[in-house]
């Protein structure tokens, strides 16, 4: 069985990395590209607060069997910079909706779920993101 780290390093095996900048904020970013031809829309995963893209290592390599998976450290997180001010929901989505329109370019539709303190921000996402947003699951989601 391997080790948490070289779990860690196996999934990421399979995963192109990538960044985007907005307003000082250095964001890091993972994609597993489709296994087989995607049947739906990238799948966008905002993990939870004090944590990184790790949280959804169990489920990354299954949902890209059939579409595309992007995950990110949130500002301040696993391999990202910190949060430019305001630290606010709204402004954390403000960040990870200007690195989408970075890396998928601003007419591409996402499907998103968020789990927890990334359900928050998955949410303002949804709203920001409007008809381009073809799914939205919050779990474990506060306030």
């Amino acid at each position: 069985m391997p080790s948490p780290r070289e779990r860690v390093a196996l999934v990421l095996e399979g995963a192109q990395l990538h960044t985007s900048e907005y307003q000082g904020a250095h964001l890091a970013w993972q994609q597993w590209p489709a296994q087989t031809e995607p049947t739906s829309e990238p799948l966008l995963l905002l993990h939870g607060g004090f944590g990184s893209w790790n949280h959804w290592i169990a489920n990354v390599l299954v949902l890209s069997q059939s579409r595309e998976v992007w995950t990110l450290d949130l500002p301040g997180l696993g391999q990202s910079g910190d949060l430019s001010e305001p630290h606010t929901i709204q402004h954390f989505a403000e960040i990870v909706l200007a690195g989408i329109h970075q890396l998928f370019g601003e007419e591409q539709r996402l499907a998103l779920a968020g789990f927890s303190f990334g359900a928050m921000i998955t949410g303002k996402l949804a709203v920001l993101l409007g008809h381009r947003c073809t799914r939205c699951t919050l779990l474990g989601a506060a306030g």
